[in-house]
């Protein structure tokens, strides 16, 4: 197989672009690899054909400057992009195309990654990122919380494969009884209740029968305005595999809030007007050490999870400006950048697609003068 077969990328996505809407996040990542002489097709894994080795996609194609998403039937690509929604992979919609590409020995650009658990004392096991980590437990059963609860008067439990803020409580006891807050309780909306203890037991043991939890103690994050306040830092690989940052966005829960994410309340500032919102209070937010323990955590991720290319990070800032790690996720919204970082986010996509195909390629030609 020769270097100078044209590399396809291939992008997962169960979003339909209309046959015009060649300005978004694709149509940039599209023309870029064709400005690097691939092409980008976006397929949704139902529309496969592993038998045939072939799949139905959408192509952005034109001449003189007006390009259109059209349908095309091609091979399978050189390399994969998965960006299917999280709920569709927490329920297995793409296990038979990582299955395919594993077979086939096709880099997959978003590779599965630890549950938070796993994550957090991975994290916690390389001091060298810089990054402070809560402590956190599996939930096991109640009894869990309650130990956490008693040792650190305030905790969060999440779900383990939880999204968007979705379930995420903040528990608080209070003289035999406890606060449970969430604002974003599944179908139910925002919920605040106090419960008994026993009431409490009855009601997480619910939970508990349905999904697996963790259990985190209260980080002391800042405040703004009464809400805290996180970070989304961005970082991806270029063309040549390394890792370089898109932005750093911060997010500010509703006052009194559980969460920052913005579907569940919170919302974003500009990260100028947050320092010179802090800087007025007398306090210095450290940029740099969120962008350097960010690319270091990503650094030393990539041994382990060499086809890895974008890490969103939710990170924390204390008073004392020690930054402390909440997740992690290989699959950040874009919804957050602006602008510019969603272009430079496109951009970087494609150059690392290319990285990844074509060091498949070179270990193919290899192969084949050996053999």
């Amino acid at each position: 197989m020769s270097l100078s077969r044209t590399v396809l990328i291939g992008v997962a996505t169960t979003v339909a672009p209309s046959k015009s809407a060649v300005g978004g996040f694709f149509g940039h990542m599209a023309r870029h690899a064709e400005g690097q002489g691939a092409r980008l097709v976006l397929f949704d894994p139902k529309n496969v054909n592993s038998r045939e080795g072939t799949m139905t996609a959408r192509e952005c194609l034109g001449t003189h400057g007006k390009h259109e998403w059209r349908q095309v039937k091609c091979r399978l690509p050189d390399v994969i992009y998965e960006n299917v929604f999280v709920h569709l992979v927490m329920h297995g919609y793409v296990r038979p195309l990582r299955a395919l590409a594993r077979a086939r020995g096709i880099p997959l650009f978003n590779p599965l990654m630890p549950c938070k658990a796993t994550l957090s004392e991975w994290v916690r096991a390389h001091p060298e990122t810089g990054l402070r980590v809560p402590v956190t437990t599996r939930v096991v059963d109640v009894a869990t919380i309650d130990r956490m609860l008693d040792r650190f008067g305030v905790v969060y439990v999440k779900p383990v494969g939880g999204y968007g803020g979705r379930g995420v409580l903040r528990v608080r006891g209070d003289q035999g009884s406890v606060w449970v807050d969430c604002d974003r309780c599944f179908e139910r909306g925002a919920f605040r209740r106090r419960l008994a203890r026993a009431e409490f037991g009855r009601f997480m043991r619910r939970l508990l029968a349905q999904t697996s939890y963790i259990v985190q103690e209260q980080i002391p994050l800042l405040h703004v305005d009464g809400g805290k306040v996180d970070f989304r830092t961005v970082v991806m690989r270029d063309r040549n595999g390394a890792w370089k940052l898109i932005g750093i966005v911060p997010k500010v829960a509703a006052k009194g809030g559980v969460v920052t994410n913005l579907v569940a309340g919170g919302h974003k500032m500009r990260l100028a007007q947050l320092r010179q919102t802090l800087g007025a209070t007398g306090v210095s937010l450290p940029v740099g050490d969120l962008e350097r323990s960010s690319l270091l955590t990503a650094q030393a991720l990539t041994r382990t999870y060499p086809t890895l290319g974008v890490i969103g990070y939710d990170l924390g800032v204390d008073a004392k400006g020690n930054i402390w790690y909440i997740e992690l996720n290989p699959k950040p919204s874009r919804s957050l950048l602006n602008g510019e970082m969603s272009r430079a986010s496109a951009r970087l996509s494609a150059e690392f697609a290319l990285y990844l195909a074509r060091r498949r390629l070179s270990r193919q030609d290899v192969r084949g003068v050996i053999q």
